[in-house]
């Protein structure tokens, strides 16, 4: 199995030699990157996870404004977390079928806290994310 995966990266990175476009490829396990891999890419470009202000604006073009929010519902309290958009989107998913399923369908930020935090547990590399772009 290990050898058939060697070849395959070897053939891969023949092929990538030969590429005479535009490949644009991206990784998010940066740290598994072989750097024999890295050295065929022109450029890389990291993209960092949105700051506080972004994340304010992320969070209120995504929450559905239709839904019944909790009174003490605070926007300030979910950007505090250091999601990115890709992230407050499953968080908003998660969220959101946990409140359909409960007697009184409010969304409140317990229900958010509950999905963020097991968004961050399953997260992998997310502080390394990083952009390859073969020019």
């Amino acid at each position: 199995m290990q050898i058939r995966c060697i070849i395959k990266c070897k053939i891969f990175l023949e092929q990538i030699e030969k590429f005479e476009g535009i490949l644009i490829a991206t990784t998010n396990l940066l740290e598994s990157i072989d750097p024999a891999f890295s050295r065929r890419f022109d450029y890389k470009i990291e993209f960092s996870k949105p700051n506080l202000k972004q994340r304010l604006e992320l969070w209120r073009k995504m929450l559905p404004e239709c839904a019944l929010y909790d009174e003490n519902f605070d926007i300030k309290f979910l950007a505090k977390y250091a999601l990115s958009g890709g992230q407050m989107k499953v968080v908003i998913k998660n969220t959101a079928l946990r409140v359909a399923i409960k007697d009184e369908p409010i969304f409140t930020l317990e229900d958010f806290e509950n999905s963020i935090k097991r968004e961050l547990q399953g997260a992998f590399g997310e502080e390394k994310t990083m952009g390859f772009m073969k020019g």
